[in-house]
């Protein structure tokens, strides 16, 4: 049960009161524990990135190249946020999001009609 907390709450008040309490004990085992499920947290948190980032992309529309381009970024660099050893930026981030919103195309939208002849 406190394995548990800590995997889903690695760096809140709960975990830092464990921790006190490991050092007051002088259990340094429980400062392992803790540095464990804080390394598993932020290699979920960087999956859950790159797995968005590659959801922006993918619902962009438009090729890795061109999303790279449109962010400022390099075709390798954009690669290496979406298989996750690399992690944007919040500014970076935020901006992935946005262009992915302006290249998308409304679903409603539809194409565009044309006009025939009578």
């Amino acid at each position: 049960r406190h394995l548990q907390r800590l995997a889903t709450s690695p760096w809140g008040p709960y975990a830092e009161s464990i921790s006190e309490l490991a050092d007051a004990a002088d259990r340094p085992a429980i400062h392992t524990v803790l540095a464990w499920c804080r390394a598993w947290g932020h290699d979920r948190e960087r999956e859950q990135i790159a797995r968005h980032v590659q959801h922006l992309v993918a619902v962009s529309g438009v090729s890795q190249r061109q999303f790279a381009a449109r962010i400022g970024t390099s075709p390798s660099r954009l690669s290496s946020y979406i298989r996750g050893p690399v992690t944007p930026s919040a500014a970076l981030f935020l901006r992935i999001q946005r262009a992915s919103r302006a290249l998308q195309v409304p679903a409603a939208a539809g194409p565009a009609p044309t006009s025939q002849g009578a």
